[in-house]
């Protein structure tokens, strides 16, 4: 729209809102994982939402969350964290379950 109109937020809108901004909130600190990467042990930090997230996509795929993530860290590139590749991953699986439910 031109000329500075504001769109009227929906009701729904400020519902889900709400309930984004108090889930946001209440996301908690990050909870540490050790796993195996070609061998070696490290250590992941994720908020357990995203835990959730990569559980449901490695379900998804036929993986487990180990063999999930050594793929993906195997495919990132050497300047992205694991940590957010792992994010952006489950970001991507949802993003892309939503589509389909459209």
């Amino acid at each position: 729209m031109g000329g500075g109109e504001e769109i009227p937020p929906v009701a729904d809108d400020n519902a889900a809102l709400a309930k984004l901004v108090g889930a946001a909130g209440r996301s908690g600190r990050p909870i540490k994982r050790s796993v195996m990467i070609a061998g070696h042990r490290t250590s992941v930090s994720l908020e357990a939402r995203f835990w959730d997230g990569l559980a449901c996509c490695a379900a998804h795929h036929g993986l487990t969350v180990p063999e999930l993530i050594a793929r993906l860290d195997a495919a990132r590139s050497g300047d992205a964290g694991l940590s957010s590749t792992l994010r952006a991953a489950v970001l991507l699986h949802v993003q892309d379950a939503s589509a389909i439910e459209r």
